[in-house]
């Protein structure tokens, strides 16, 4: 297992951003992904997480009602550890809610907050993902071959990005044509 952070992260794991996720999965094919809690990481003996859908880039909103298009569901983890089923190829952000003071700033933060916290993981087979401590907030993860790790602010990043060689383009094309 190879241990990162949902920032800046350290990972035997290829980093993928959205960008990197252009092929359309078979939303068929699924993997599990096995989440659990080093024991002392978080408060208490548990903590919740979420899963979102993040394969068109990033989310607008991390709306957590069943039956959102984007809500892949939630699970309860703790250091015996518990599974979930997720499509396979897809990215799909991840994002811890309880321990250390995980929900500090979260309401507050809004969208960008969220992501900052969140990971984005794309399963290539079955995983394990393994919270053992934060750093400013972020939780810091192990994880287990079968899986490509990135922080899911990245996909602000491909935005921008992509924004920017647009408008370069459009700036570039308008300079020619004064010609």
């Amino acid at each position: 297992m190879s241990l990162c952070l949902a920032g800046p992260i350290f990972s035997a794991a290829t980093p993928q951003s959205s960008a990197a996720v252009a092929t359309e999965p078979d939303t068929n094919e699924k993997a599990t992904l096995r989440i659990s809690l080093k024991r002392g990481a978080v408060r208490g003996r548990s903590g919740r997480f979420e899963f979102f859908d993040a394969s068109d880039g990033c989310p607008e909103e991390y709306t957590d009602i069943p039956g959102a298009k984007i809500f892949f569901g939630q699970t309860v983890a703790s250091d015996k550890g518990v599974t979930k089923t997720l499509p396979l190829g897809q990215a799909i952000h991840v994002l811890h809610l309880g321990g250390r003071g995980a929900m500090k700033g979260l309401v507050s933060g809004g969208i960008s907050e969220q992501r900052r916290r969140a990971l984005q993981v794309v399963l290539t087979g079955d995983a394990e993902l393994r919270v053992v401590g934060f750093e400013d907030f972020v939780p810091l993860w192990e994880v287990s071959d079968g899986i490509d790790v990135a922080p899911a602010n990245d996909c602000e990043n491909d935005a921008t990005r992509e924004t920017v060689n647009d408008t370069s383009i459009d700036e570039l094309e308008a300079n020619l044509s004064k010609r």
